[in-house]
């Protein structure tokens, strides 16, 4: 006779799993604000606006909560890019170019506190950084140069590796600045860089620098 469990009272799973991930997002804005050791359990429940025990229901402390919710970005990230390219088409560039901007500026966009987080922590040197280095910024170089090499000929790989140190970075420099620095960008220039028109226009910049980098 086969036992049927009874299914524990309380909130549906689908409602923890939102609650989860609602706190994950909390803990990125305050993290990118206070930095990891100016944050607290407390604040990041009050952003979420949840209850302190179910951020301690769902995670084992503040280095959990943090590892997970830099994880879960880093790995929309890393897929993000790998839907573009199985999207690439061979020998044509120009799409090619057009779709890989598209993809890094709306993700910059939509997740500006992670690069804060990075660049917070590899400042300081932290424990974390190295963790981030080894397990995340690393293949993300990687790969993001193995897009780069399938949109040129292979004459032109060898110029690629002895300038590569240059290009990815100022790619990613120039990418993701304004949605870092959003209030500066917003209060000097009165534009909203979250705004759809900002990111079109942000997609054609970032568009004609990869062009004209891997025309050098």
């Amino acid at each position: 006779m086969v036992k049927i469990s009874k299914t524990k009272s309380g909130r549906p799973v689908k409602e923890k799993a939102n609650g989860s991930k609602k706190i994950k997002a909390a803990a990125l804005k305050e993290f990118a604000k206070r930095g990891f050791l100016g944050t607290s359990i407390s604040q990041i429940a009050k952003t979420a606006g949840v209850a302190r025990p179910l951020i301690q229901h769902h995670f084992s402390g503040k280095e959990d909560l943090w590892l997970k919710s830099v994880s879960e970005n880093y790995e929309e990230f890393i897929n993000s890019l790998k839907t573009a390219k199985s999207n690439f088409i061979e020998n044509n560039i120009d799409h090619n170019i057009i779709l890989l901007s598209e993809t890094l500026v709306r993700f910059a966009a939509e997740n500006p506190y992670l690069v804060r987080i990075i660049t917070d922590e590899t400042r300081q040197n932290s424990e974390r950084a190295t963790w981030i280095r080894e397990k995340y910024l690393l293949p993300v170089h990687i790969f993001a140069t193995s897009l780069i090499e399938i949109m040129i000929s292979q004459d032109s790989i060898k110029n690629l590796n002895s300038s590569q140190a240059n290009f990815i970075p100022v790619i990613f420099g120039a990418l993701n600045f304004p949605f870092i620095d959003s209030d500066t960008i917003s209060e000097v220039y009165a534009v909203d860089v979250f705004s759809e028109d900002y990111i079109r226009n942000h997609i054609k910049i970032i568009s004609k620098l990869i062009a004209a980098l891997l025309d050098q």
